[in-house]
């Protein structure tokens, strides 16, 4: 194992962990808001671009298909792990009505957005039911679910990567 894939995956974690901090202590509202989501989505893949070419680097250049899977991989999974345990911390200690302040705003954001998209009073009342119906807290077994659907969305996101870093060192020609 790559230690660097596992520094940087630490670097990675901290990022989200301190962006998200921010955002809560800034305004929570900002936590349920698909704006904010989007931005942190594209902050997200820019960092975890200029990190897995990092990890390239940190071959010499050149790094197989494999090497560079599993670097990101590994970089994006313990990036992931202390994500959820972050989570965890801050769903269940820091503010245990979080997940009740989110759910109320998810319904809030939702009720505005089906309004702008011209749905019935009939449509949103069952739209919203069906996210009032959700459970946002946040147990260890929903971190355990979250971390396998990362896991299999960080191992395609590490074989695109993958394929196209890769950069196999030139044979010697004699």
């Amino acid at each position: 194992m790559n230690n660097t894939a596992i520094r940087y995956g630490l670097i990675l974690a901290a990022i989200g962990i301190v962006s998200q901090l921010a955002i809560y202590m800034v305004n929570v509202e900002l936590m349920a808001s698909m704006s904010s989501g989007l931005i942190m989505l594209v902050i997200s893949i820019v960092l975890i671009i200029y990190f897995a070419r990092l990890l390239r680097q940190s071959r010499g250049g050149f790094a197989t298909f494999r090497e560079m899977f599993g670097d990101i991989f590994t970089m994006l999974m313990i990036s992931a792990l202390v994500g959820a345990i972050f989570n965890y911390i801050l769903f269940n200690f820091i503010d245990p009505e979080l997940a009740t302040t989110i759910k109320n705003l998810t319904i809030k954001n939702s009720e505005a957005m089906f309004v702008k998209l011209g749905m019935s009073a009939e449509q949103i009342d069952l739209a919203l039911a069906e996210i009032e119906k959700q459970d946002m807290s946040m147990t260890i077994g929903k971190s355990v679910q979250q971390l396998a659907v990362s896991g299999i969305v960080y191992a395609i996101i590490s074989a695109i990567l993958a394929a196209i870093l890769k950069k196999n060192k030139p044979e010697e020609v004699f």
